[in-house]
């Protein structure tokens, strides 16, 4: 009997070498994955921001006297009035803006490019953001993305589609989560 205990006890050490093995493989995967990329610009930087879903539009500009609505487009009504942001409003955004500007993202190898319905990257069930900005307040630029739907097995992720790449890419859910939450906040 306590050759058999022994024996149960030394194969439970074993798996439990095993796993912290596994584990800490698996850990150094996940900090620095192939085609990762961390895309990083100065918030504050922002000149102009435009959400759309499906008809829903929104574009807010940094302006003199802070941010304002300066356009929004609804599913039924049509338009509805610009102006400034409540300042409650214009935190949200700039929240917002603080995370999409420091996107991560992880490109997706063989994935097929034109097939963009399959992976909710159309314009009916995509949501995009546009972003126009400065470099050291000099040079103009914009970034923008389409986020689709989330990946068969990871819930974690969504497909999304980036201008300046061709491609598909995986992103955290976060992103498209946060950036529906602010288009239903400030159409509103």
């Amino acid at each position: 009997m306590d050759s058999l205990n022994r024996k149960a006890f030394i194969v439970f050490f074993l798996l439990l070498v095993l796993d912290f093995i596994v584990r800490i493989s698996l850990s150094k995967e996940a900090i620095d994955p192939k085609g990762l990329e961390h895309l990083s610009f100065d918030p504050t930087q922002v000149l102009t921001v435009e959400i759309a879903s499906g008809k829903e539009r929104v574009t807010i500009a940094r302006t003199s006297r802070g941010l304002e609505r300066v356009g929004i487009v609804l599913r039924e009504e049509g338009g509805k009035e610009s102006g400034p942001l409540p300042p409650s409003k214009a935190r949200e955004v700039e929240a917002f803006l603080q995370r999409i500007c420091t996107l991560v993202r992880e490109s997706i190898d063989g994935a097929p490019g034109n097939e963009d319905t399959t992976y909710g990257l159309d314009p009916e069930h995509s949501v995009g953001v546009r972003l126009q900005y400065k470099i050291n307040g000099k040079e103009e630029r914009s970034f923008a993305v389409r986020f689709g739907s989330v990946l068969p097995l990871n819930v974690m992720y969504v497909y999304a589609s980036f201008d300046d790449k061709p491609g598909l890419f995986k992103v955290l859910k976060t992103y498209k989560e946060s950036t529906m939450t602010l288009l239903h906040s400030l159409i509103q």
